[in-house]
């Protein structure tokens, strides 16, 4: 009967949002989406894995609820997943193998005890256009994610992650310590946007070293 109450429920929120979409209204559904109280983390990915909120859903592009284990101190936030599966903390692509090595030879942990979540809860396409709707759907995923999980500190890795957790430019606030629902935030550039721009490690290599110190 619970089920059955939740499955109609989330219908019927479902139906709220796409007549709001008709409408013109923009997704930015900053309050969390009717996720159940009672449990947890697997029914929030659960939730994820069969979402259709916006155009994403449309592509062959699969939901990824990202890498989250009990007790993290330390999320990583990017803008889409960095996994290609969930639950296995490996990171093969060059960004995510710069990544890698920040965790493990900077901040001295091994990648498997860190989160490793997303903004975008599918991968892009290569070349797709990412609408502003896409990323204001996924966000309340991210928040509940967040706050369920609770870690110490958020690390927001790229701009358009920034701006959903800070009103601030993304370079005025890059490096420095914020806070959002009492965690502590630190803004950092992407390892992508490094290894377009390595001239910018040495920032990078301070901002991980002040991550460091908080931990």
């Amino acid at each position: 009967m619970r089920n059955h109450q939740q499955q109609l429920a989330k219908c019927l929120h479902l139906k709220q949002l796409y007549i709001e979409r008709m409408c013109g209204i923009d997704f930015v559904a900053l309050r969390p989406l009717p996720v159940p109280k009672n449990g947890a983390h697997e029914q929030l990915e659960s939730q994820i894995r069969h979402c259709h909120l916006c155009a994403l859903a449309k592509t062959k592009a699969r939901p990824n609820a990202g890498y989250a284990p009990s007790g993290a101190r330390i999320a990583f936030v990017s803008e889409s997943p960095l996994l290609e599966h969930e639950n296995l903390p490996i990171l093969k692509t060059r960004g995510g193998e710069m990544l890698q090595d920040m965790i493990e030879k900077i901040l001295k942990m091994s990648v498997k005890d860190v989160a490793l979540l997303s903004l975008l809860k599918c991968a892009p396409p290569i070349g797709y256009d990412v609408a502003k709707d896409c990323f204001n759907a996924c966000a309340p995923y991210l928040f509940e994610q967040l706050q369920k999980l609770r870690p110490k500190i958020i690390v927001l890795i790229v701009a358009v992650v920034s701006q959903h957790f800070l009103a601030a430019d993304f370079e005025s606030v890059r490096g420095k310590l914020g806070s959002w629902e009492g965690m502590q935030l630190v803004p950092i550039y992407s390892p992508r946007f490094l290894l377009r721009n390595p001239s910018f490690k040495r920032e990078t290599m301070r901002d991980l070293l002040l991550i460091k110190s908080l931990l």
